[in-house]
């Protein structure tokens, strides 16, 4: 492939199952170009744009199967939680994928690719080796890892967490090739937003607080029913529930007659305003969602963990003692009570998630992209010159 003189190309590989994969990928392709002008990132739905059949329809399928059946979810996702069986539905799939995924190749001539989805670090090593450029993988998943992430081939691994690295190095990556970045966000997280700014701009009552509900990108988990029971405590407050993809949901909402001010959103791209407008969020236990709240500092109540790559999310907050675990509707209910009635423990729950954010990992990230890339074409103009001389 010949590089270009102007700009250097990063082709991020995404895909559109749940939120956090693109939003990361987004919140990478913003640090880099703040550090790289020259920088050009162009993220790409792969599973939508560049996939055959089945594997095209399963953005459109995760939601669903993930809020209906998420028993199907976990037993899918541990039968093929090994290395041998990721490599092998890998062999297998390749034959159905191979013409376009090299047609996209073709197409954007990138000088690195980075995979953020689980499901594209196997095609990515592949094309990586065909077009002879380095391949880096951005892990969304806080410390459980399934198999699909890891492949010894790729050149850079950015982690979230120290745990997820030591996961990583017990299933055979190399350490040197690991770097703990934090989970990336987007960087203009990493400075406090004002509280009071926030909620003028969302045309939010100033006064009441204000408790988000929120259930990803695909909007999964009881939303229902916990908006129902916090909406019905008789404590002065107001409700923001954001739906996300979850198009039924969002419908179903509004028809509702509320007791308390509350506002139903689909999916938004300003969940950093809200968080900086809200007092409390309710989630899922989404990666994305946490390390958002994290850098935000709010006080986290999670209701909900997507069985399989998500519980372990929960484990890892209340070890940083940064959220409170309540799986049920009217736990998560009494725990909003708790925290708008107690307001030591909401700046405690505050503090101690400010600590265990890392509001900078993309920019870290980002650095560590350019970087590699650069090493590498410096090791390559070295080796022309040698090919020169001799």
């Amino acid at each position: 492939m010949q590089h270009r003189n102007r700009h250097i190309r990063l082709l991020f590989l995404s895909s559109e199952t749940g939120g956090g994969h693109t939003a990361a990928a987004h919140a990478v392709a913003t640090a880099v170009t703040q550090l790289a002008p020259q920088a050009e990132c162009l993220i790409v739905d792969v599973l939508r744009e560049h996939s055959a059949l089945p594997f095209r329809y399963f953005p459109t399928v995760y939601g669903p199967l993930a809020t209906q059946a998420p028993w199907l979810w976990e037993a899918l996702f541990r039968v093929t939680d090994s290395r041998t069986r990721a490599e092998l539905l890998t062999i297998a799939s390749w034959p159905l994928a191979a013409r376009r995924l090299r047609r996209m190749m073709r197409q954007h001539e990138p000088d690195m690719l980075v995979s953020f989805h689980p499901l594209l670090v196997r095609p990515a090593v592949r094309l990586g080796r065909e077009w002879a450029v380095p391949v880096c993988c951005v892990v969304t998943d806080l410390v459980r890892l399934h198999a699909f992430w890891l492949d010894p081939a790729v050149d850079l691994y950015c982690l979230p967490t120290a745990e997820a690295a030591e996961a990583a190095k017990r299933m055979g990556i190399d350490a040197e090739r690991i770097i703990v970045s934090g989970q990336p966000i987007p960087p203009s997280m990493a400075a406090p937003q004002n509280r009071l700014a926030a909620r003028q701009a969302l045309q939010l009552d100033p006064e009441l607080p204000l408790v988000l509900l929120t259930g990803g990108g695909a909007g999964i988990g009881p939303l229902r029913p916990t908006a129902e029971a916090i909406a019905q405590l008789g404590i002065p407050l107001q409700l923001a529930v954001i739906c996300g993809r979850n198009e039924r949901l969002r419908q179903q909402l509004q028809r509702c007659r509320w007791p308390v001010p509350t506002f139903v959103l689909g999916f938004v791209h300003n969940m950093p305003q809200w968080l900086a407008a809200a007092d409390i969020l309710v989630a899922k236990a989404g990666p994305g969602t946490l390390a958002e709240a994290l850098a935000a500092g709010v006080p986290t109540v999670v209701v909900y963990a997507l069985p399989g790559q998500e519980e372990a999310n929960v484990e890892f907050l209340r070890s940083q003692g940064a959220a409170i675990w309540a799986p049920q509707p009217q736990q998560a209910a009494a725990a909003v009570a708790r925290l708008l009635q107690d307001p030591s423990l909401r700046q405690e729950l505050a503090a101690k998630a400010t600590r265990a954010a890392r509001p900078q990992a993309a920019t870290t990230i980002a650095k560590a992209l350019i970087d590699l890339l650069a090493a590498r074409r410096a090791q390559a103009g070295a080796a022309q010159a040698s090919g020169a001389v001799a």
